[in-house]
């Protein structure tokens, strides 16, 4: 798993990069995170703003210490942001709607 901040996103990639004939599909929650699916796998979650929601915005790394899927539907996410653990939680009900 790797990760990536792109203008205070924060990027989560579970694969490899995109090919040619490669099916891309998109789920974008009414929270504004995004989940990417590649030929019907898990790509990439997209976590809007997320940068400056962190309690410090002057670190110099970030990378992911826990991330799983509750049975309430809520992801957890822990980040490692320069030694300090963050916990992060979202709704992905919406997902299970779409039978994901």
């Amino acid at each position: 798993m790797k990760s990536k901040i792109v203008d205070d996103d924060f990027y989560i990639y579970f694969g490899r990069k995109y090919k040619d004939k490669d099916v891309i599909t998109v789920i974008k929650l009414k929270n504004g995170i995004e989940f990417e699916y590649r030929n019907n796998e898990p790509y990439a979650i997209i976590i809007p703003q997320l940068i400056k929601q962190l309690p410090t915005q002057d670190f110099d790394e970030i990378s992911i210490d826990n991330l799983e899927m509750a049975d309430d539907d809520t992801m957890h996410l822990s980040l490692d942001v320069d030694g300090t653990i963050i916990s992060v939680q979202f709704d992905c009900a919406e997902l299970r709607k779409r039978n994901i």
